[in-house]
């Protein structure tokens, strides 16, 4: 599993927006700026042309800047006032200068207001006074130079608010929608993360039980063997070492399987319980008809025997221990183990041996945590049951 994190968003899906925004805006400004300064150029000296270039350089200083990043850099109230300003003054210069592509200012200030400015009141408020500017000026202008346009066609140019605010809407969308996305991305990255941690950490557990359980079963051999040994019984200390043998030799198998994430097919839990029991010389019962079982919980299983047998040998050496694996009842599989009294006390070399798995707290969590129950509870005659219920 690759646990690198996702990066955050860089905006390549918002690449339409971008070629709106970076290149086709600012070269539509551009050219207005340009061929109306060259118009003003070549138009004919005058009254006119000195006040249509008095308010041609401010305009269309206020547009380059609409154009740049200081645009946003600004206060609020300060690119409300500049936005205002530019309005204003594209409107008074819309009349005057004839023959020219002046009257595109005033279109380009609104649409620019609505794009740019983050209050979308803020907007139409610009919109608004760049819509009465321009009429009071083509009002005016009537008076000297009367136009075929009546003067209230000028509260139409602000109109065009509503295509800058469409646009930084869908831009905005497709913000959210991008970040939602990493978000997304970056969520199931965890969730991944977090899986593979806990199957690590399963697979941990298991082999830790597995070679848990096949020391403490071999070193009970290897005791056994030792006794028979001291009584002369050669033939049945040689059984005893081959057992332990195989053994080891059986769980060098299991921790390979651990380690291939316990993803192999393995045997029915009754005939594990029926070999685990054996090794320990306890009684295994069988109830009802074994049903297939997921992996992690047969596993469980196995392991509540093992663990439960391994402390009976250890605390409770000589007991009679019986094993009762019960599918009788629907959606559900109870294994009991039961063990009597201790026929002798147990030596200290086997009370300080390490136990099969992280202990009965180990065993209690690990059942609950894949939906199970688990008790313990001793017996009057000295022993203990334990009793896990495990749906299947």
């Amino acid at each position: 599993m690759n646990d690198q994190s996702p990066t955050p968003p860089d905006g390549a899906s918002r690449r339409a927006v971008a070629y709106t925004d970076r290149l086709f805006r600012p070269f539509l400004v551009v050219c207005v700026v340009l061929v109306v300064g060259v118009q003003l150029i070549l138009s004919p000296d005058g009254d006119a042309a000195f006040v249509s270039w008095l308010l041609f350089v401010p305009t269309a200083l206020l547009a380059i800047w609409t154009i740049t990043r200081y645009v946003e850099a600004v206060p609020v109230w300060l690119q409300t006032t500049l936005f205002c300003l530019y309005s204003i003054l594209a409107s008074a210069l819309f009349p005057i200068p004839a023959d020219t592509f002046s009257a595109a200012f005033v279109f380009m200030a609104a649409a620019s207001a609505g794009q740019l400015l983050s209050s979308y009141r803020l907007a139409v408020l610009v919109a608004v006074v760049d819509g009465v500017a321009c009429a009071v000026a083509n009002y005016i202008s009537d008076f000297a130079d009367p136009t075929p346009w009546p003067w209230w066609l000028g509260l139409l140019v602000g109109l065009p608010v509503y295509i800058g605010i469409t646009r930084r809407q869908r831009n905005d969308a497709l913000k959210v929608a991008e970040l939602a996305a990493f978000e997304m991305e970056r969520a199931a990255a965890s969730e991944a993360r977090e899986a593979a941690l806990l199957e690590r950490g399963r697979i941990a557990r298991e082999i830790h039980d597995v070679l848990g359980h096949s020391l403490s079963a071999i070193a009970i051999q290897l005791d056994m063997a030792q006794v028979l040994q001291a009584h002369d019984r050669t033939d049945d200390a040689d059984a005893a070492i081959h057992r332990a043998r195989d053994l080891a030799r059986t769980g060098i198998g299991e921790t390979r399987r651990a380690v291939h994430a316990l993803n192999e097919d393995q045997l029915p839990v009754s005939d594990t319980l029926q070999a685990v029991t054996d090794d320990y010389a306890a009684t295994f019962m069988l109830i009802g008809q074994p049903t297939t079982m997921a992996v992690e919980k047969s596993q469980t299983i196995i392991r509540a025997t093992q663990e439960s047998l391994t402390n009976a040998h250890r605390h409770a050496p000589g007991s009679v221990a019986t094993v009762t694996l019960d599918f009788s009842t629907a959606g559900s599989c109870r294994l009991e183990v039961e063990n009597g009294a201790p026929a002798f006390a147990p030596r200290r070399a086997d009370i300080e041996l390490e136990g099969s798995s992280m202990g009965l707290a180990s065993m209690e969590k690990r059942v609950r945590d894949i939906g199970g129950e688990c008790q313990f509870r001793t017996t009057p005659e000295g022993g203990w049951i334990v009793r896990l219920a495990i749906p299947t």
